[in-house]
């Protein structure tokens, strides 16, 4: 999830740097400190030295066990922090959601009830980290009480081979070491916190990228010839049913390219498949009779210009939306702008192509935003076009004049669109029909009309719809 991603880049991330900030010098220098005064108690008495060593093994036993709890509660803390943003985000981005349905009250609750767990988890973690001092200040005393009690019996009676300056230097010396012994119980803690978010750190850091460039990779520039789909397969990992399954089609450079079905069918997935979202399962996709697997991932990516269904916006300038990563040409964004029929609504803002549209495009309409994206695409300039639904939010005028816009775009390059409203694909090179992720149909508008298959019924039915209304 986004929260939890965020969490380990934010959280995880900070509570690495502060353990690595506190304990970087303990780790260095309290071994060697408890190396040296146990060398001073064996020079004073080895015998006296071996009978007190039995206290360090009890530590470590406790310090071992308190610092794999604190690791198992400080990965809780972390998940739970994560729950904490995800509702945070969820609440603040259906913000109109939550008032309009009245659960503004509702969300305070799921708000307090995360919280409250997250406090619970951080308390207990302090309560059981806290633990260190008081055990080892009980064995400490404990021993030393010991000690002074027989030890000092043997010093008076002179049995023990040690004089009382001897003693108390053993004695001193004894406690010094276990006050560092004690730092060190500390350290482990602090160091089970880190080991916790390092964990999930390294979880995200050590994730393959499965889609890779080759060894000597293919640089294409353009497209010179056609797209290949070559009996093409592809299945998602949580599912058993092939999204697409066996696709064979031959999309030609400058044709537009529509695709049709109902939710479910394999439209997206076939999109997803040429710019490399996803590597397919078998077959082979071709542009220009190399497969796109060998081709170089960046050259493969700057060939194509997407608009998702899902509109995706920066909380930037509308200029910048549009050159989003690209060279910033003022002349290039009012061409785009004005080809995406975005000019007219941008040049009524405050600021024009300065004004900065908010998280999301949050300032703009559903319309403004769809155009805004199209604009980028033809900013892009690429040889393939891929429209995801891109007209679905325009009214019916300003479909038109985005219709007519990808007209105009179509030279030299090939325009795939997939769309619901079947009015504006008509006239099309080519339609495909998916159903259950197979091309079940394809041809030109009459063609399929004419056939009387799944096209033909889709197309009765929103027609029937239209005239209904």
């Amino acid at each position: 999830k986004t929260s939890e991603m965020t969490s380990i880049i934010v959280n995880d991330v900070s509570y690495m740097r502060q353990v690595f900030a506190q304990s970087i010098q303990n780790i260095l220098i309290g071994p060697l400190n408890i190396i040296i005064f146990i060398s001073l108690l064996f020079v004073i008495s080895p015998k006296w030295l071996l009978i007190v060593s039995i206290v360090f093994p009890i530590a470590s036993f406790f310090i071992i066990k308190i610092g794999h709890s604190v690791r198992r509660k400080a990965k809780r803390s972390s998940v739970q922090i994560a729950d904490l943003i995800n509702v945070m985000n969820e609440t603040f981005s259906g913000i109109r959601i939550v008032k309009a349905f009245n659960k503004e009250d509702f969300e305070i609750k799921r708000f307090l009830n995360k919280n409250i767990k997250l406090v619970n988890l951080n308390f207990y973690q302090s309560r059981i980290s806290s633990l260190n001092t008081p055990i080892n200040d009980i064995i400490g005393i404990s021993v030393g009480i010991a000690l002074i009690w027989y030890g000092g019996s043997e010093v008076i009676n002179r049995t023990s081979g040690l004089n009382p300056d001897d003693f108390m230097r053993f004695l001193l010396l004894l406690f010094t070491l276990m006050q560092h012994v004690k730092k060190m119980g500390h350290v482990n803690s602090l160091i089970q916190l880190g080991l916790a978010s390092g964990e999930r750190i390294f979880n995200i850091l050590d994730t393959k990228n499965d889609i890779v460039n080759v060894a000597q990779p293919v640089h294409l520039k353009t497209v010179n010839q056609k797209i290949i789909f070559n009996n093409v397969s592809f299945t998602y990992e949580s599912s058993n049913k092939p999204a697409i399954d066996n696709i064979n089609i031959e999309i030609p450079k400058g044709k537009i390219i529509a695709i049709v079905g109902e939710s479910g069918s394999g439209k997206t997935t076939f999109i997803d498949l040429i710019p490399r979202f996803y590597d397919v399962d078998s077959g082979q996709i071709l542009i220009d009779n190399v497969d796109i697997k060998n081709i170089n991932l960046n050259d493969l990516r700057s060939l194509i210009g997407i608009v998702s269904q899902e509109i995706v916006l920066f909380n930037d300038t509308i200029s910048n939306n549009i050159s989003y990563g690209d060279n910033h040409d003022r002349n290039r964004i009012v061409e785009a702008a004005e080809a995406a029929n975005a000019l007219e609504f941008i040049e009524s803002l405050p600021k024009g192509f300065d004004t900065i549209i908010g998280e999301k495009g949050a300032l703009l309409s559903g319309g403004q935003r769809q155009r805004l994206s199209i604009a980028r695409a033809i900013y892009k300039n690429p040889d393939i076009l891929i429209f995801d639904e891109a007209t679905s939010s325009l009214d019916s005028k300003s479909e038109k004049k985005v219709q007519i816009a990808i007209d105009n775009l179509i030279k030299d390059r090939t325009v795939i669109i997939i769309a619901h409203r079947l009015s504006t694909i008509m006239s099309a090179d080519e339609i495909i029909v998916f159903d259950n992720g197979q091309i079940i149909e394809n041809g030109t508008h009459n063609d399929l009309l004419n056939y009387e298959g799944k096209y033909s019924q889709l197309y009765e039915m929103q027609h029937w719809g239209k005239h209904n209304e």
